[in-house]
């Protein structure tokens, strides 16, 4: 009963073949939709997959001995402790990382657009004074399609 918890963890593993070849047979647009909600997906498998190994775990402890009828459907084979144990540590992992990168992602995409905002723009172009070379699209309305200076002379 333990490899319907384990095979929500292991399928992105076999992800980015599909996805190159998806990326070569769709338009743009439809593999970005496809790839991004086969993302989301994969995510929550995991999420759920975590969860319910982190439950098993935590059914271990006498605190929560008491909720022991839960752990029926799962079998108690003795792999699983290590594996919850495992699994509460990444989601615990996941559970610090994932807000700490939302606000680093929502506050690089708020700099780029005030960045691009400050900037003349040529229609839906801005170009930005940079040493760096760089190239980046910045969603929104209007969307700009932004290019440092580095970018042009290279």
């Amino acid at each position: 009963m333990i490899a319907p918890l384990l095979v929500p963890l292991l399928v992105p593993c076999a992800l980015p073949p599909l996805a190159r070849r998806a990326t070569a047979r769709l338009t743009p647009v439809a593999a970005l939709w496809w790839l991004t909600a086969t993302t989301v997906v994969l995510a929550v498998c995991s999420l759920v997959a975590l969860g319910a190994l982190t439950l098993y775990g935590l059914l271990a402890l006498p605190a929560f001995a008491a909720l022991g009828d839960l752990i029926h459907p799962l079998g108690a084979t003795p792999a699983l402790l290590p594996l919850a144990s495992a699994a509460t540590g990444a989601l615990a992992v996941c559970a610090w990382t994932l807000p700490r990168s939302a606000a680093r992602q929502i506050g690089d995409y708020h700099a780029a657009k005030e960045a691009a905002d400050s900037r003349p723009t040529a229609g839906d172009l801005c170009v930005i004074d940079s040493p760096e070379p760089d190239a980046y699209a910045l969603p929104g309305s209007p969307g700009r399609i932004v290019v440092t200076t580095a970018m042009l002379r290279s």
